[in-house]
């Protein structure tokens, strides 16, 4: 876990830096806001969870097949259960923004 915050970590510093940012990079750092906010705000992690889960479904599926992850609906789930998994989700885009930074950089287009 150790090594992927520090890869989230230079994903948003790289975003912070960008003139235009996608959508996925927009999401990214919406994702980061809520996760840093201090009181934790569950119903705007709640409505960003809904929002990844609707938008990335591919996110939505590795995450519900993640070992260790038991899921369940947010209504019983506990505020740092919510915060656990809307990070959950911030760490999968940043990791969906990777491959996308690694395609610029290597020329690839699909």
């Amino acid at each position: 876990m150790e090594k992927m915050d520090k890869v989230l970590e230079e994903v948003l510093e790289y975003l912070k830096h960008k003139r235009v940012i996608t959508e996925l990079e927009k999401d990214i750092l919406s994702t980061a806001q809520i996760c840093q906010t201090k009181p934790f705000n569950r119903q705007a992690a709640e409505k960003k969870i809904v929002e990844i889960n609707v938008k990335y479904t591919e996110i939505y599926s590795a995450v519900l097949i993640t070992p260790g992850i038991n899921p369940k609906p947010l209504l019983v789930m506990e505020d740092g259960e919510v915060w656990d998994s809307l990070y959950l989700q911030l760490r999968a885009l940043c990791g969906k923004e990777l491959v996308v930074i690694g395609e610029e950089k290597m020329g690839w287009r699909f």
